[in-house]
């Protein structure tokens, strides 16, 4: 796949619908591997459905940004994955990482 984000890794937040499943189905369409998170589950949840169905790779998270310890949980994945995180803050409460 010929694309800025194949192989990559990212997160994208307030996922559950709206911009910020559009950003999440666009990364993963494109070969990201993605991380979608919102603080609604059952919504985050339709959001990974429709990737894995459409073949892209995702892992669902409930996850609020607005919780002091937001920062330390994208923290730790970003360790987990063992990348370097490069952000671009994407309208209201979506924020799209990509590693």
């Amino acid at each position: 796949m010929n694309s800025r984000v194949a192989d990559k890794i990212a997160l994208v937040t307030g996922a559950g619908r709206g911009i910020g499943r559009a950003i999440a189905m666009a990364l993963a369409r494109e070969g990201a591997t993605v991380y979608a998170t919102d603080i609604l589950a059952a919504e985050i949840e339709e959001t990974a459905e429709l990737i894995r169905g459409a073949g892209g790779i995702v892992t669902a998270i409930v996850h609020d940004v607005l919780e002091p310890d937001a920062r330390s949980g994208v923290r730790s994945m970003r360790f987990q994955v063992g990348q370097r995180i490069v952000f671009q803050l994407i309208r209201r409460c979506s924020i799209a990482l990509i590693l």
